[in-house]
């Protein structure tokens, strides 16, 4: 036993030594000003405070208190960069409780982020279980359950989450339910509600009112309501001009309005970030600039790094990326299935269908056909592309 735990001990420390370096093979540029990334300045991966940090986790795996600071110091680095090493590397310092039935409460909520990332929905679901039992008066534990149980398109157990709001926050419930209204075939009646909604948070919650201006931008968006989600998406960008998630929704919503130019804008410097690469590589596309190919090569690298070390990245931007991007229809269409099996939000449900008729997989469709019957789902592109289909 003890051999055992001392090999697992020095598993996790090379793991943890690892955090600063590249895990992949090396990949050697065509020419020397291919730029692969370029990292924002407003971080330090290598301060004082995470070197001593680190070094005392070296020394000893098993401390709470400094496994969890060093969490909070990668995580905002991780949601800085968008890099989803420093998840890896979280997950590498979470080791001793990773597998935990009951870790402590602290512990929970952070391997629930981590998981989340990773889309490993139904595991991070299982955890905010837990977590709420532990602490039923944590609404944005409520919240989360339920937006993760709406994205795997389990509807029974996102009213539930949402019930159980009611009596930790009258106004989260009402969003809860109101937001589960626009994909339960009442997308209309969820989008007026949430705006009468919306004026009633309070000022000191204002990632709730970044998150819900932002679902304002992708309901008005489903509907077509295309002044009220410019509207929603730069009211947003007030509130957080970073947001990673806004920006690359606000960028579907411009490339599908065909405003190029303004995703050029908007994303320029930020292709540090894979998601908002892609959707600046899209818009370069359609403008015919020499940049996209050399952008091309760049996400494929990227993704590679990814496979190399074990990670996977988002399957939303790889679809696109085969889809519209390295023209390989017959990857996409697997990627798609594979991701609408975690993932069911409108987003995902258009990519399979995109897949599927790019390829012609009539039982593709019919399954998203009989998906749509059965949620009574309500999104404009998804009825353009269904008329496409039956064209």
């Amino acid at each position: 036993m003890q051999i055992r735990q001392l090999c697992l001990t020095f598993a996790y420390l090379l793991q943890l030594l690892a955090a600063q370096q590249v895990f992949s093979s090396p990949w050697i540029p065509q020419s020397d000003d291919e730029v692969i990334a370029t990292l924002p300045n407003n971080y330090n991966t290598d301060s004082a405070e995470i070197k001593e940090l680190r070094d005392k986790l070296i020394a000893d795996p098993n401390n709470e208190r400094v496994a969890l600071a060093l969490c909070q110091h990668y995580l905002h680095i991780a949601k800085a960069t968008q890099d989803s090493r420093y998840y890896g590397y979280i997950q590498a310092i979470l080791q001793p409780w990773w597998d935990t039935p009951q870790p402590p409460v602290a512990v929970l909520e952070m391997r629930v982020k981590v998981k989340q990332y990773f889309h490993a929905f139904t595991s991070a679901l299982d955890d905010l279980t837990q977590l709420i039992h532990i602490k039923p008066q944590y609404a944005q534990a409520w919240l989360n359950g339920a937006t993760i149980a709406q994205t795997l398109g389990d509807y029974a157990t996102a009213n539930q989450f949402c019930t159980g709001l009611r009596r930790q926050d009258f106004l989260l419930w009402r969003i809860c339910q109101s937001h589960l209204y626009s994909v339960t075939g009442s997308a209309a009646y969820s989008y007026g509600q949430l705006q009468n909604l919306s004026s009633m948070i309070p000022s000191y919650q204002k990632d709730l009112r970044i998150w819900l201006t932002v679902v304002l931008g992708d309901i008005a968006t489903q509907l077509n309501y295309t002044d009220q989600a410019e509207r929603h998406y730069q009211q947003a960008l007030a509130l957080s001009p970073d947001n990673t998630y806004l920006l690359g929704n606000y960028s579907d919503f411009l490339l599908q309005q065909n405003k190029p130019k303004r995703v050029k804008t908007l994303l320029k410097n930020k292709t540090h970030i894979d998601s908002l690469l892609l959707r600046l590589t899209l818009a370069e596309k359609t403008l015919n600039e020499k940049t996209y190919q050399k952008h091309i090569r760049t996400l494929k690298t990227r993704y590679q790094h990814y496979y190399r070390r074990g990670d996977i990245p988002h399957y939303r931007e790889e679809i696109r990326f085969y889809l519209y991007l390295s023209h390989n229809p017959q990857r996409a269409l697997r990627l798609a299935q594979q991701n609408w099996q975690n993932a069911k939000t409108p987003i995902d449900t258009r990519l399979l269908l995109e897949a599927a008729i790019a390829q012609q997989a009539s039982a593709v469709i019919l399954e998203v056909k009989r998906w749509l019957d059965k949620t009574q789902l309500e999104d404009k592109r998804i009825d353009a592309l269904l008329r496409q289909e039956q064209g």
